[in-house]
């Protein structure tokens, strides 16, 4: 094999990797379905986020764990691992409940954040599936809308 052909053969291999990588990162979209607070301490919060999974794809996906962080308006909020076994089927969704850990400044951040006159919460919750020793990343994003009675309350 001459010199080229080594170098072409070279370069081929990783970017066939990453082409392949990238399909399976869209195996899985998520949505934040709702956060509710599990237990608060002085320094921490203890949250349960249950978390919509979908499958576009046409074969069921068995996942065996979670690791994933949330962010709030930009800023981290909270985070968590999960081993979790759960079974999204094939064009199927699945609703789960996820535990994660934030602290309370990160409550602060938030609340400051409000009382500045926001009206939505933007959330991005990233991460990735355990799929049978295969990593299936996620990032999923939206918005909450905050009622006028929250508002009131942080001003």
């Amino acid at each position: 094999m001459n010199r080229r052909a080594a170098l072409g053969l070279s370069l081929a291999v990783p970017l066939a990797a990453a082409g392949c990588a990238s399909i399976d990162s869209e195996a899985l979209r998520v949505s934040l379905a709702s956060v509710s607070v599990a237990e608060a301490a002085l320094l921490e919060q203890k949250y349960l986020l249950r978390v919509r999974l979908q499958n576009p794809g046409d074969r069921a996906l068995k996942l065996d764990g979670f690791v994933y962080d949330l962010t709030l308006n930009g800023r981290a909020f909270a985070r968590g691992v999960s081993d979790q076994q759960v079974v999204v089927p094939r064009f199927g969704e699945v609703v789960v409940d996820l535990p994660a850990v934030g602290s309370t400044g990160a409550v602060i951040r938030q609340v400051i954040e409000l009382g500045g006159g926001r009206r939505q919460v933007d959330y991005r919750l990233t991460g990735r599936a355990n799929e049978g020793g295969s990593r299936l990343r996620f990032d999923g994003q939206g918005d909450i809308p905050i009622p006028k009675q929250l508002l009131d309350l942080a001003k």
